[in-house]
């Protein structure tokens, strides 16, 4: 496998935490370098950690991991949407957050979410018998970057979108879910 073909799915894998990221960016029409750190930080581990399960789950166990994952994913993704969607939508504040809060389990819900997929493609280099250092490097080095950019993008459009963004980002949230499970 060459070094390009394990940067385009890098890339691949890291468009679900980069479309999140700017959801996040979105609701939050602030940067906050904390949060935006935290959520590039677990997204690349997460991406970087899910192929080696998936490898290792091949290679060792035999077992065949993508049939299911897609589920899960989905419904993580729609759960967090939705509850963006409905916290947006109760919420009496007109004045901008000047740091979103994301509480830690909403994270690693999305930090998972985002890494079945990477899951998967761990499970194929585990069929392929392909090293898997390299790869794990590079898309969770990819994953960090595109969330931090996507942040950033969310950040500039939150601020151009007013109070509705965070119903914004749910809707993207959402469509995601749709998009995995089907």
């Amino acid at each position: 496998m060459s070094f390009l073909t394990i940067i385009l799915i890098a890339f691949a894998l890291a468009m679900d935490c980069f479309a999140i990221s700017i959801s996040i960016g979105v609701c939050s029409r602030a940067i906050c370098i904390r949060r935006m750190l935290f959520v590039a930080i677990m997204f690349g581990l997460f991406q970087g950690l899910m192929p080696v399960i998936g490898w290792v789950s091949c290679v060792f166990i035999g077992s065949d991991t993508a049939s299911w994952t897609k589920y899960i994913a989905g419904l993580l993704l729609l759960f967090v949407g939705a509850k963006m969607i409905y916290d947006s939508i109760i919420s009496k504040k007109e004045e901008v957050e000047q740091c979103y809060h994301l509480s830690f389990m909403s994270v690693v819900m999305l930090s998972i979410a985002t890494s079945l997929d990477a899951l998967a493609v761990g499970a194929s280099f585990g069929i392929m018998k392909y090293p898997i250092v390299e790869p794990v490097l590079i898309i969770g080095a990819v994953s960090f970057i595109m969330s931090i950019v996507g942040n950033i993008i969310g950040v500039t459009l939150g601020n151009k979108l007013g109070k509705k963004a965070e119903i914004l980002g749910g809707v993207i949230l959402i469509a995601l879910a749709i998009k995995t499970i089907l």
